[in-house]
């Protein structure tokens, strides 16, 4: 291991801790109505719920971000609404992405080399 990467490695495990401790815990999801979540309701509808267009959430469907089914017989997709708000929970609380300090040392590499 050369002394770039023990350095890297080391500064990556440090903040990863000082941000650990920084950071408030997630907050719990919310619980689910009884009986309320179960309703199906079609990819038009749950979009217009949640604001998004009916081709964001097709695109999320196949991803498998946002469980989905066929009913039998049926060429449209059903979305139940408990997965549907679930779905919109995580997205709302989903971190922001982490650099990797590899990425972060590039980048800032980059922006030096360039003046």
């Amino acid at each position: 291991m050369t002394f770039e990467e023990t350095l890297r490695s080391i500064v990556r495990e440090e903040l990863r801790g000082v941000l650990r401790d920084a950071l408030p815990p997630p907050p719990a999801p919310p619980a689910p109505a009884a009986g309320a979540d179960d309703r199906a309701l079609t990819v038009p509808e749950a979009a217009a719920y949640a604001s998004y267009t009916a081709e964001t959430l097709m695109e999320r469907i196949r991803a498998g971000d946002l469980p989905a089914h066929k009913p039998k017989g049926s060429r449209e997709w059903r979305v139940r609404f408990g997965d549907l708000k679930a779905w919109l929970w995580r997205s709302e609380n989903a971190p922001a992405k982490v650099l990797d300090i590899g990425e972060l040392s590039v980048m800032m590499r980059g922006r030096g080399s360039a003046r």
